[in-house]
């Protein structure tokens, strides 16, 4: 530790922390017990610090209900065999038809294509983005359209 004080000093901060967890060598942890006797602000943030270590250490988490373990995996089951959701399945819906045009254009003049494809990059992060973007804007708009109200799902 520098002179300065650890509150104070950014680099120094965490062995405020690195102390009440008793991670310092016995010389440093002295030189701040020192500094903290003289410091309030110091003093508090052991303080405070040493009340949340010793809660933590004294905290006991609630037994189990009975059960728990079966009505858990019957959830998962549950999960499982429930079927796609209609957003999941228009997304691959678009995806196959993009797939069929892109193969379409590129079986019928794979020559004129080609070259170009090899000139440029491939799709990067934020054309992907924008793509997926796209894809939860078409989603909102067959809501809307069909009277249904439903968040656009994250990929």
């Amino acid at each position: 530790m520098t002179g300065s004080c650890p509150i104070q000093d950014p680099e120094n901060a965490e062995l405020l922390l690195a102390y009440v967890d008793r991670k310092l060598d016995q010389e440093l942890a002295a030189r701040l017990e020192l500094h903290a006797e003289c410091c309030p602000s110091c003093q508090r943030l052991l303080d405070a610090q040493r009340a949340v270590w010793e809660a933590l250490d004294s905290w006991q988490p609630g037994a189990v209900s009975p059960g728990f373990d079966g009505r858990l995996m019957e959830k998962i089951r549950a999960a499982k065999r429930r079927p796609l959701p209609k957003a999941a399945i228009r997304a691959g819906q678009v995806a196959t038809l993009f797939l069929a045009l892109l193969s379409a254009v590129l079986l019928r003049d794979p020559a004129k294509v080609m070259p170009r494809l090899q000139n440029q990059d491939f799709l990067d992060a934020q054309q992907l983005e924008h793509a997926l973007e796209d894809l939860e804007m078409l989603q909102q708009l067959e809501a809307s359209g069909t009277g249904e109200s439903r968040r656009p799902t994250t990929l």
